[in-house]
This record gives structure tokens, sequence and C-alpha cells, in this order.
């Protein structure tokens, strides 16, 4: 058992081919639990919808609408 695998990670990435790597490397990490999104309030939305805790965020910054600030804002407000 990976000693990730209890971990929640949320990957934000506008870019897929960025998304698609970053998901790659998380899985042979062995992360638990792995949600994918490709823009800010896609991920504010799935987490909503979520109900476990977050432990990880890996953000893109420059994201078009609601960039990774703003995200991380949020997520700290709604965590």
């Amino acid at each position: 058992m990976s000693t990730f695998a209890s971990l929640n990670v949320l990957l934000v990435e506008d870019s897929a081919v960025q998304r698609e790597y970053l998901a790659a490397v998380c899985n042979d990490l062995g992360i638990g639990s792995l949600w994918q999104a490709e823009s800010g309030e896609q991920a504010l939305s799935l987490l909503r919808g979520l109900d476990r805790k977050l432990d990880i965020a890996i953000c893109d910054i420059n994201m078009p609408g609601m960039d990774g600030v703003e995200l991380i804002r949020r997520l700290a407000d709604e965590q």
C-alpha cells in the first residue's frame, strides 16, 4: 500500500495535456483519491458534491475565468 493512498487530491489544470501528465504522476505515486477539473469553476462545483475533505490541491495559476489564486482563496473559504 502506498504512503499516499489515504490522500484526497484535486488537480486543476486547463491544459488537457498537462492535466493528463499530472494525473499519471499522481497515479504512479499511488494517490488514493484523485479528482480533476479543467477550470476553477468546475473544481468548486466538483468539491461541493464530495463528502470528504481535500488534503492537497494542485492548481494552475494562470487559467481563463477564475485564476488559481482566486480558486485557492475560495477553497480556503469553503473547506
